[in-house]
């Protein structure tokens, strides 16, 4: 959960979503620009095993949601 709750808080800070939270951890997102991100989830599939990290980088789910995040004002 500690990973989960830390990639949350990046996709939250870095590219402006906010938090969904849900009664079931796994189910909790953060929405960035038009979409719905599940870091809960997409930690749980990264532990599993060696394979299941390289199949669901934690890098790649960040580039991606940084793809639907609205552009930021860096003034």
């Amino acid at each position: 959960p500690l990973l989960g709750a830390y990639l949350g808080v990046v996709l939250v800070d870095a590219l402006g979503g906010r938090w969904v939270p849900r009664k079931n951890l796994e189910e909790s997102q953060v929405i960035v620009g038009d979409r719905a991100w599940l870091p809960f989830l997409r930690v749980k599939h990264f532990v599993q095993s060696h394979q299941a990290a390289v199949d669901h980088s934690l890098a790649a789910f960040f580039e991606a949601a940084k793809q639907h995040a609205a552009p930021r004002d860096e003034s």
